[in-house]
């Protein structure tokens, strides 16, 4: 992995917890921030109030992800009884991909291809479990031992899939899921961690842990991105989520703190080991901070 992590920099801002953004997740976890992430029963998921017709029967809809040539999208929509709803789009027409046994469902990523849909879905139970749907079979990806996961990302080909999983110890931690298994990505030595995206390849997975951004690769393990790239870091400026990587894994986007500014602002993180690259979009992407790596 690139170097760099022997500059010091503070692991986050001396922020109190008040001040730090919400961190997206699903539309049925309320965009709440993983820290402080709690059970909800599917009963006690009102969505907003309608406002766009979907061809599903019902009135609202939203799409999370979109095939490589664009001809498939995936997202929710509600149906005719005002239930939430994984969907995926193609040629016009709306599906209905189901649910694990629950009334509940949203996708949220989708191979290069378009033939793998992933995301997340109540079962009979009333526990939220991460699925992958393919061919009309949607599949219960399990946990780490807990009751509740979600998927986030799938590789291009469809094999490999991401997200989070609680454990048996009521931890929230990253997951990479292939062939059947489920593996725990671990943290960087706090309480939970969240994958919010893979490479084409499933080599490469990025998220957060306890604040921090982090980067994962296949037979290497867990990095933290704030000491990895700390030479393109200021005081102060910390890297908080990765939130999407390019297929390629060489771009990672996201967002952080800002010192300079007072800001949490989106990153662009080029990776190459020279020059490394970061760019801090502003508010309104007004104006365009680039810091390269000292060689």
């Amino acid at each position: 992995m690139t170097g760099g992590g022997a500059i010091p920099i503070p692991t986050r801002p001396s922020l109190p917890l008040s001040s730090f953004p919400p961190i997206r997740h699903s539309h049925l976890t309320r965009h709440s921030p993983p820290s402080r992430h709690s059970e909800r029963s599917e009963e006690s998921l009102t969505p907003p109030p309608p406002k766009k017709h979907s061809t599903l029967g019902g009135y609202w809809s939203r799409a999370y992800g979109v095939s490589a040539d664009g001809r498939v999208v995936v997202g929710w929509a509600w149906n005719a009884s005002r239930q939430q709803r994984a969907f995926r789009w193609e040629n016009g027409v709306m599906q209905d991909l189901g649910t694990l046994g629950g009334s509940t469902s949203e996708a949220s990523g989708v191979s290069a291809d378009g033939r793998v849909v992933v995301g997340l879905a109540y079962n009979a139970s009333g526990q939220l479990r991460a699925f992958r749907w393919e061919n009309g079979v949607m599949q219960d990806l399990g946990t780490l031992g807990g009751s509740t996961s979600e998927a986030s990302g799938v590789s291009a080909d469809g094999r490999v899939v991401v997200g989070w999983a609680r454990n048996a110890s009521g931890r929230d931690r990253a997951f990479r899921w292939e062939n059947g298994v489920m593996q725990d990505l671990g943290t960087l030595g706090g309480d939970w961690s969240y994958a919010s995206g893979v490479s084409a390849d499933g080599r490469v997975v990025v998220g957060w842990t306890n604040e921090l951004a982090f980067r994962w690769v296949q037979g290497q393990g867990m990095e933290d991105l704030n000491q990895t790239y700390a030479s393109l870091l200021t005081d102060g400026f910390y890297l908080r989520t990765a939130d999407a990587i390019s297929p390629d894994g060489r771009y990672i986007v996201g967002h952080g703190y800002n010192a300079s500014t007072g800001r949490w602002e989106a990153f662009l993180l080029d990776t190459v080991p020279e020059p490394a690259s970061l760019m801090v979009l502003g508010a309104g992407l007004v104006g365009l901070l680039v810091r390269r790596r000292r060689s």
